[in-house]
């Protein structure tokens, strides 16, 4: 073989040697990328969980194939303070990340699927959760620079969700089994990656099945798709006392009708759209101060119609507001106030 080489022309023998060892960097590399990605992804999960959340979090297994871009990590927990107690748990993360993140300098993924997540949601007294302390934490945060982030998440999935509520202060159990979720993209860059997850949610909730199928418009220029959700006569004050977060007002009576659309839209060349646009409006509120329950505000109908949110613009668009037999009480203190 060595006699073989000598025979070649000079510019030969160099330019296979410059290719063998281009293929041995690459090797080198790509092994020690399936070695150290899945160990810095390990501690940076465990290091983000305490700065931002304050708990302990861990995940049991992480591979990377440096090949296809694919990271898989399976047994994944975030626990309670006690670092025993598991608040949430994830059986599996699989993302296929783009070759494109790297010239465009953002995350670019084309898959995402979260396999079976279980959230364990505590309701300790009338205004404190299990997770209260994490809300605040995260409002805490300072804000960013009021830049729109630059990303695209394709294909997101979420599969065999659970969520369950314990009310310490009722002494029921809310549930909510079977929790799928799909999303076609979220994205802000102009990336065309092949979708074929359609827009989904379907869930039990405490024992009623609720199934929201989304569509796709084959025929259309863009990759479009979207999701119909309606509510007739939702009971708002059934959730009011689940709200985590302390308000100095309380829901003590509402209804909710909506009549929304979510549309998934990808033209070509350039940034993909998700958008919610519909009518929303409330029945029958009755607000009250907290503490004291007095009387704050009453509105027999408080309509949004042809609303239009835009979510990764950031842009917010509302045709008219309907108010109907609205009453206010306002009351003044010695000190002014």
């Amino acid at each position: 073989m060595r006699a073989r080489l000598g025979t070649l022309p000079v510019w030969a023998r160099r330019s296979l040697k410059i290719g063998g060892g281009v293929v041995a960097g690459w090797l080198l590399l790509s092994g020690l990328a399936a070695w150290r990605v899945p160990i810095l992804v390990q501690d940076l999960a465990a290091s983000q969980s305490a700065e931002i959340l304050g708990r302990p979090a861990r995940i049991d297994t992480v591979t990377f194939n440096p090949f296809t871009l694919v990271l898989r990590a399976r047994g994944m927990h975030v626990f309670e303070p006690d670092g025993t107690t598991p608040l949430l748990t994830v059986a599996g993360l699989d993302v296929d990340a783009s070759i494109t993140s790297l010239f465009r300098l953002a995350p670019v993924l084309d898959r995402i699927t979260v396999t079976e997540p279980r959230l364990a949601l505590v309701r300790e007294d009338t205004r404190r959760f299990n997770i209260s302390d994490i809300l605040e934490r995260l409002a805490a945060r300072p804000a960013g620079d009021g830049g729109t982030p630059r990303f695209s998440l394709n294909n997101v999935s979420l599969q065999g969700g659970a969520i369950t509520l314990q009310d310490k202060i009722t002494g029921r159990t809310h549930t909510v089994q079977s929790l799928d979720i799909g999303l076609p993209f979220l994205s802000t860059l102009p990336y065309a990656a092949e979708i074929d997850v359609l827009p989904r949610l379907t869930a039990v909730i405490n024992g009623s099945p609720l199934d929201l199928g989304g569509r796709a418009r084959p025929f259309d220029t863009s990759r479009t798709s979207s999701l119909d959700f309606h509510l007739d006569n939702l009971a708002l004050d059934a959730f009011a006392d689940a709200w985590p977060l302390p308000y100095p007002v309380a829901l003590r009576k509402g209804t909710l009708d909506a009549q929304v659309q979510m549309v998934f839209d990808a033209p070509p060349d350039v940034a993909p759209t998700f958008r919610i646009s519909g009518d929303v409006a409330l029945h029958d509120v009755d607000i009250r101060s907290t503490p004291g329950d007095a009387a704050l505000m009453q509105v027999k109908t408080l309509a949004v119609k042809e609303m239009a949110v835009e979510p990764l613009a950031r842009r917010v668009t509302i045709g008219r507001v309907e108010v109907a037999d609205p009453h206010v009480n306002v009351t003044r203190n010695a000190a002014g106030k």
